[in-house]
């Protein structure tokens, strides 16, 4: 079964926003970098069963590891006098708002690597 290595590192200029990147490329910035990132391998056409692993950058340690599937599913919910939890992922609908990765695409200018390949490229 293939794995997929997912990077993550903090955005100094954005406290509690991280950085995730899987072979070289940028995934997303997000607060969850690990279930954004498994929703964008995902979209790009990655099979659900593919297991993905999160490693801190410059760590050897498996943080997290699951099924991009069950990863994609799922979003961390903070609620107020509530410890942080997992729950089902709801796309957002559009005049909500826009999502945390939109909002933070010019966060990092001197970040030059690519986004995903679209759906419509093939996965190398």
């Amino acid at each position: 079964m293939h794995t997929v290595t997912v990077t993550v590192a903090p955005i100094t200029s954005r406290p509690g926003y991280y950085t995730a990147r899987a072979d070289g490329r940028l995934l997303c910035r997000s607060r969850q970098p690990f279930l954004d990132g498994a929703r964008r391998l995902l979209a790009s056409g990655y099979p659900a069963d593919t297991m993905i692993v999160m490693k801190r950058a410059g760590s050897v340690i498996e943080a997290l590891r699951s099924t991009i599937g069950r990863a994609a599913a799922h979003t961390v919910s903070e609620e107020a006098y509530r410890p942080p939890r997992f729950k089902r992922w709801k796309p957002r609908y559009m005049g909500e708002g826009s999502p945390p990765v939109a909002y933070l695409r010019k966060s990092e200018p001197r970040d030059p690597t690519p986004n995903l390949t679209s759906v419509s490229e093939p996965v190398a």
